[in-house]
């Protein structure tokens, strides 16, 4: 870290749900995205790329990098194993990836996990969420846990234990400032338009009483970017999303038109 940030401010560039694995031909979406010169870290809230090839386009980065897994980085992969694999590439580089983990800057602590959801927005049962989500989303097609297919009951385990974690790190006294990472949203207000679709309870659940506990909640996994207070908090996403063809001659650009590469946001 830069000359007396440990003390003061930090600059935390945030991106999320780059998708460089759908990248083709020689479009700059192979390339990592390029680090602000006014960054002192870069946070990667998931579904940055398939299994550890966002950690290997990240380890030179030229600031450390907070990595917290999405589902593309599981697709095809074995849950236990895609993460033991992340932690091993990501050791000795710049990269710290967290899955229920702790890191320090200075007076700033970073909590990270992927989090998944507790299937509860909406009007909908949990159970009919759950069934949405396994009739259609990839991530119960293409995870693996054990030997059969990773199940909405499994995300669901996956997201208590992740919050059971966070709970407890949040009621420990901390006198600096505390930034959680997570892939999938706390709060259904960062979308832009609650529609009440069951598989919105997919993509987020309704952590309030958490998130109004730290000072900056960082998140990716929907589709458009959002800024917002809850509370004294400030959470906030910046996806890039799929790639859209443009037109004839022109490169990729992003799903998400108000993404913006340099976000930079001050604690």
């Amino acid at each position: 870290m830069k000359g007396d940030e440990m003390r003061g401010a930090v600059r935390v560039q945030i991106a999320s749900d780059l998708n460089h694995e759908f990248a083709t031909g020689n479009s700059p979406w192979r390339q990592p995205l390029s680090t602000s010169e006014s960054a002192d870290l870069l946070v990667l809230a998931g579904n940055v790329h398939t299994n550890t090839q966002g950690v290997e386009l990240y380890r030179h980065a030229g600031v450390p990098v907070v990595y917290v897994n999405g589902t593309h980085e599981l697709w095809g992969g074995e849950v236990s194993e895609t993460r033991a694999a992340l932690r091993a590439a990501a050791e000795g580089t710049c990269v710290s990836y967290l899955e229920c983990d702790e890191l320090r800057f200075g007076r700033v602590r970073v909590l990270g996990c992927c989090l998944w959801t507790d299937y509860l927005l909406g009007p909908s049962r949990r159970e009919h969420a759950m069934d949405e989500a396994r009739r259609f989303l990839n991530d119960h097609r293409l995870i693996r846990l054990g030997a059969r297919q990773f199940s909405p009951e499994d995300a669901l385990a996956e997201h208590q234990k992740s919050r059971r974690w966070l709970e407890e790190k949040l009621g420990c006294s901390f006198r600096g400032k505390t930034i959680v990472v997570t892939h999938f949203s706390p709060v259904v207000e960062s979308f832009s338009q609650f529609d009440n679709n069951p598989l919105n309870a997919s993509d987020a659940s309704n952590l309030r009483s958490l998130v109004e506990g730290v000072d900056l909640w960082i998140h990716g996994r929907i589709e458009r970017s959002a800024r917002l207070r809850i509370g004294d908090a400030l959470v906030v996403c910046n996806p890039r999303g799929f790639p859209q063809v443009g037109k004839p001659g022109r490169h990729m650009c992003s799903q998400n038109a108000q993404f913006d590469p340099g976000l930079i946001i001050e604690v």
